[in-house]
This record gives structure tokens, sequence and C-alpha cells, in this order.
């Protein structure tokens, strides 16, 4: 049991939560029809632990839920349309703290709508999880309210991506490319921590990052070359950013009055706020540009090999 879950766990017992034991209430299976072309899916999870990675199966995607308490359900939604666009939504139903009817994941969408954390905590722990269709073009929305969420979006066809996250803490990384070209994912957070490992992967035009407070790492390695840009907006916390030698970026870092910045290995500082490393210089500009704006805290950048 990592620390997260320790301290969770005991939280729940000093209040007089039971804590049981997770175990499989229900799994969907879902086959892509061969008139589909397009998938919009759209996860919303309250609370808990959430997984989504692909299915490795072409044509199948599965929805699984693991709950200690029979009251967590999981309410999934589909319909097509005649130009050959699948909708299907995954919503976590779970009861609030001092509740015993369930709230949907629909009425805690995004973090203006955030009142206390207490409105979060659920009776039960629970993860749900999602396993991706791969050969399916897809637009993802996930919502997310309270917990941990790991997402890996590795050999999926995604051609956008939004995660909004109340409290729980994201992960999105990539051990493969994503399999098409992506226009935009765009990830924002009101309090919690953000890593992100490998989005050069991700093939995006532009990665937006907003976390409002929290620790945000981003890691970017030596694989795909695109010509993305990644916007990185902190309001409270720190933001690491560790890049391997051999990837060609172009930085541009901006701190508020009380920020720091330090800049470590090849990078040099070619202009105001602007640095480039030695890899950008043999690639003749071809290169992934990371602005970084961070308000209250330290930017961090550390070369890698």
């Amino acid at each position: 049991m990592n620390f997260r879950k320790y301290f969770l766990y005991n939280i729940l017992v000093l209040i007089g939560i039971p804590v049981a034991a997770q175990t499989l209430q229900k799994v969907d299976t879902f086959h892509t029809k061969e008139d589909l072309t397009h998938m919009f899916l759209n996860i919303e999870v309250p609370a808990g632990e959430m997984v989504l990675q692909t299915s490795g199966i072409c044509g199948t995607s599965l929805s699984k839920l693991f709950a200690s308490d029979a009251v967590v359900k999981q309410d999934i939604q589909t319909k097509s349309d005649q130009e050959g666009n699948h909708f299907q939504t995954v919503r976590l139903h779970a009861p609030r703290s001092g509740e015993n009817k369930v709230a949907p994941a629909a009425n805690l969408r995004i973090s203006e709508k955030i009142t206390s954390l207490d409105t979060y905590v659920d009776r039960a722990t629970h993860k749900s999880e999602f396993l991706a269709d791969p050969s399916m073009s897809t637009d993802l929305f996930v919502d997310l309210g309270v917990g941990e969420s790991t997402l890996d979006l590795s050999g999926l066809s995604l051609n956008n991506v939004s995660v909004n996250s109340a409290f729980s803490n994201v992960t999105i990384h990539y051990s493969q490319p994503n399999q098409v070209p992506m226009k935009k994912m765009d990830i924002h957070a009101a309090s919690a921590d953000i890593i992100l490992q490998n989005l050069e992967h991700a093939r995006a035009e532009l990665i937006s990052i907003q976390n409002d407070m929290g620790e945000t790492q981003l890691i970017i390695g030596n694989g795909e070359t695109p010509e993305s840009t990644i916007y990185l907006q902190s309001g409270v916390g720190s933001c690491k950013l560790l890049i391997d030698k051999n990837q060609p970026i172009k930085l541009t870092l901006k701190s508020g009055f009380f920020s720091t910045v330090k800049v470590e290995g090849s990078f040099e500082k070619v202009q105001k706020d602007i640095y480039t490393n030695e890899a950008f210089n043999t690639q003749k500009g071809k290169c992934i540009k990371i602005i970084c704006n961070i308000d209250f805290g330290s930017i961090t950048v550390i070369e890698t090999e």
C-alpha cells in the first residue's frame, strides 16, 4: 500500500467508514461495429482509482468495476449516428460522504463546482478500468473527482484528449506512439499532482497543461520527434522537466516574482527566457517547443540520458 492509499485508508477508518476489500463487480465487453468510423468516449469518475489503457484487441473494448460496496455502480450509455460516429459514456455512480443514495459523476464536473473535499469522499474504495479499442479513431474526454488516475495511452488512435481533474492525481504515460497524429491534448487539474511521461509519443500538435495547485512533472524521452508545442501553466507548486539529451528542445521559461528557475545540462540561454539544448542545434530547428509559466513555485530543468 503506497503512502497516499495508506493516508486515505486511515482517514476513512478515523471517520468511521468501513474499508473492505475490492472485488470485481462487473465486466462489460463492447465490439465495435464495422460501419462505425469514430468514437466520442466520455469517462466520468467522481472518486476512487481509475485506469485506462488499450484492450490490445482491435474492434473490442472492455469496462471493469472493482468495488467493496455493491452500491457503487457503473452506468454505460451508447448511441450512434448515421455519419458513423459512436458516442459512449462510462459514468461511475458513487455515494457521497454521509449519504446512502447514489450521486452521478455528472454533478461533479470540473473544478469550478467544487465546494469541499468531503463532497467527494466515498464510503468505500473502488477502482474502475476501461480498456479501449486501439483501432478506433477516438476523441477522449475524462472527468475526475478525487483519487488516483493512470492513463496509459500507448498504441491508441486518439485524435483529441481532454482530462479534467478536481483532486485526483493524474499520471499519463506512453510506451508506444499514438497510431495517428493527434490534434490536441488538454489537461487541467484544480489541486492535484500531474505526471506526464514520454509525451513525444502523443504525436500531438498542441499539448496544454494547467495545474492550479500541485506538483507537475513532465518527462520527454528520445522517441518520436514531432514538431509539438507543449504549454504548461502552473499556479502554486513546482514544475520539473526531465528531458532526454538527444531530444531537440526549445524552452521558454517564464517565472513570477515569487518563483525560481534552474536549468541543467547542455541548455544555453539564447534570448530572454528562451533556452535550447545541444540536440536542437543538430536538427536545424525541428524540435519540441515547451512553454512553461509559473506564478508561485519553482521550475527545474534536468537533462537525462
